[in-house]
């Protein structure tokens, strides 16, 4: 980690549980990073929240369009909850999915700028720990969306646990794979990797 540049998201305008945040803090001290270049990366005119609510937009239009035929030859080979996503991706104006893309466009645009600056950024993985298969906090994905509208890979990676045992991860989120893999792998080995996690 000698004289890597680490950027770590400013989450103060995200809505984060406190013991994620506590504990992405204390890993923070714990990997001991003093020969990096530690930055903190702000993104406050960024809405993640709404910007991840876009990117669902596009992919319940466009699977709407997908699968169209099979939907209209077997409806019931899709559950009723995913029915509904794609009905409303179908009736949606072209004009707001136009603004989605467009939005999007530009968002991915400045964090692939913002994430050029550094080797890697890292954030939480998710601003709550784990959580029973339903309900699905609205929030869980608008961290993780950031890779997914820049177009950048990103790899979590363990950093711990919370008090009642439940698994914490960080992500690394990088211009190439390699370098959010190898960042991921040199990151997680101060607390102890998982088995299989190796070189």
């Amino acid at each position: 980690t000698v004289g890597l540049r680490i950027g770590v998201l400013d989450t103060s305008s995200l809505e984060m549980d406190p013991e994620v945040l506590s504990q992405f803090d204390r890993w923070i001290e714990m990997v001991q990073l003093e020969d990096c270049h530690i930055s903190p990366l702000r993104l406050e005119d960024l809405d993640l929240g709404a910007l991840r609510r876009r990117g669902l937009l596009i992919s319940e239009a466009e699977g709407s369009v997908i699968h169209e035929a099979r939907l209209g030859e077997a409806p019931e080979g899709f559950s009723e909850g995913f029915r509904a996503l794609l009905d409303y991706g179908a009736r949606q104006p072209a004009i707001r999915l136009a603004r989605a893309y467009r939005d999007l466009e530009a968002a991915g645009a400045k964090v692939r700028e913002a994430v050029s600056r550094f080797d890697v950024v890292i954030a939480p993985t998710a601003p709550q720990a784990s959580f029973p298969f339903a309900p699905v906090p609205a929030n869980q994905a608008d961290i993780t969306a950031l890779a997914n509208f820049a177009g950048l890979p990103a790899c979590a990676f363990p950093i711990g646990q919370t008090k009642d045992g439940r698994p914490l991860s960080a992500q690394a989120l990088a211009l190439s794979e390699s370098a959010a893999l190898s960042a991921a792998l040199t990151l997680a080995r101060p607390i102890g990797a998982p088995p299989g996690f190796t070189d």
